[in-house]
């Protein structure tokens, strides 16, 4: 699972008939272009974010050589209407799963770089399996502690950036 650029080579799948005579099926049906949506399947809005609608397709990707199911986002901001494209080989896969899995994955990585920037994660200089499994654990585990720390005093940014602000704040207004 992964993003794909905005200008990917994709071509739509051959479903139709298969025609009389000698020769090859049809296998591809034509280019992707994304400003025409009306071959994918339209999923609707997610119920967390009104302003996100997904749309999915599974089509043939050239450059990796397989089908792919393909995850289109489009939000509206204002005027404007951005766009994000989204892929799984797994063709099962729901198109939903792809974006809950895919905004997880966005919340792990600011896990990982917040434990790296601001408690040590880096530092450990041990070289044992069990030193290295325990320091990773620490660290991580006082992230988390600070992270339910934070939503239980009901802050809506939740990273030790903003808890160390915070605490800065409180101890210089003293």
């Amino acid at each position: 699972m992964s993003k794909l650029r905005k200008d990917a080579d994709l071509k739509y799948l051959h479903d139709g008939p298969r025609k009389k005579g000698p020769g090859r099926p049809k296998k591809y049906d034509g280019k992707v272009y994304f400003d025409d949506l009306t071959r994918w399947d339209a999923l609707g809005c997610d119920e967390n974010e009104v302003e996100v609608e997904l749309y999915t397709k599974v089509v043939w990707h050239v450059s990796l050589k397989r089908k792919i199911r393909v995850v289109l986002l489009q939000r509206r901001h204002g005027g404007r209407v951005g766009c994000a494209l989204l892929f799984s080989t797994d063709l099962a896969l729901s198109a939903w799963d792809i974006w809950r899995y895919y905004k997880s994955r966005f919340q792990i990585k600011f896990v990982f770089r917040d434990a790296k920037q601001h408690t040590g994660l880096c530092d450990g200089q041990m070289r044992s399996e069990a030193g290295l499994d325990f320091h990773f654990n620490l660290f991580l585990a006082a992230l988390n502690v600070l992270r339910l720390q934070q939503r239980a005093e009901g802050h809506k940014v939740i990273s030790i950036d903003s808890a160390k602000r915070r605490k800065k704040r409180a101890w210089i207004s003293l």
